[in-house]
């Protein structure tokens, strides 16, 4: 099983892949398209992907779902009260 963790942005996607002992085996910078994904993650056959909920998300998931076992969307939580200082808080979905 590998982990793979996704910096996804307009123009171009960030990512690590690590083993299961914590080794990362892929780091670096990749195209934002299909083509540019399926590069980056080749060779890798059962994986667990998260990656931040922004501007191209939900094109991406589809993508992934079909190239990996597990795809989870982190989204930032707003506080409560919107005086209150912001946290940094999330949920995996």
């Amino acid at each position: 099983m590998m982990y793979v963790g996704l910096e996804v942005h307009k123009r171009v996607r960030h990512g690590n892949i690590m083993r299961e002992d914590g080794k990362v085996v892929e780091k670096g910078g990749f195209s934002n398209d299909p083509e540019g994904l399926e590069e980056f993650i080749e060779g890798v056959d059962e994986a667990m992907v998260a990656m931040e909920a922004g501007f191209s998300h939900n094109t991406l998931r589809l993508h992934l779902n079909v190239l990996v076992d597990w795809v989870s969307i982190i989204r930032e939580r707003m506080p409560v009260k919107w005086r209150e200082k912001p946290k940094c808080t999330y949920s995996i979905t």
